[in-house]
């Protein structure tokens, strides 16, 4: 039987104290038969990865370039510098991105291809899957774009619909 997944993405919130605390709290408590994936905002990824990298957690960038190959696109981030600072992982098409930042259909697929080129798989909306695994997750519909976090029995009342990556 396949493992679960829990994944954390923490939006722009915290500071680089909350961010160790908050990673150390979640090592202590991990589970068997439990993935947890911690995805901080990506100014904290690289010191995150460094510190608890090998205490069974996976980390991800909270977005990525759609531009496979670095170059003079200021603020983005490419599939090479999330794996150069040891993340496995990243969101493509998240909700508030989309709401936000009109990313399309279009550049979505631009960016997942670029995902699964870096050697990591995506998802629509909350989290991602190594490209050997890639699945779509998706958010229970009364919480895309709520603006908050869901709760546990929202959570609980989620489809568990995934689709195998084509």
């Amino acid at each position: 039987m396949r493992k679960k997944l829990v994944a954390g993405n923490w939006k722009m919130h915290g500071s680089r104290k909350m961010a160790d605390g908050l990673v150390r709290e979640i090592v202590e408590g991990l589970e068997d038969g439990v993935d947890v994936l911690v995805i901080p905002p990506m100014i904290y990824l690289a010191d995150l990865v460094h510190k608890y990298g090998d205490r069974g957690l996976g980390f991800g960038a909270q977005t990525i370039s759609e531009h496979p190959e670095q170059g003079a696109f200021t603020g983005e981030i490419s599939g090479s510098m999330v794996r150069d600072v040891g993340a496995k992982w990243t969101l493509v098409g998240h909700s508030e991105r989309r709401q936000y930042y009109h990313e399309t259909d279009a550049l979505l697929s631009k960016k997942f291809r670029t995902a699964c080129d870096a050697g990591r798989g995506s998802s629509r909306t909350s989290t991602s899957i190594p490209a050997s695994a890639a699945r779509i997750a998706e958010e229970p519909c009364s919480e895309v774009g709520a603006n908050a976090t869901i709760s546990s029995s929202g959570a609980a009342s989620a489809s568990p619909r995934s689709e195998p990556r084509r």
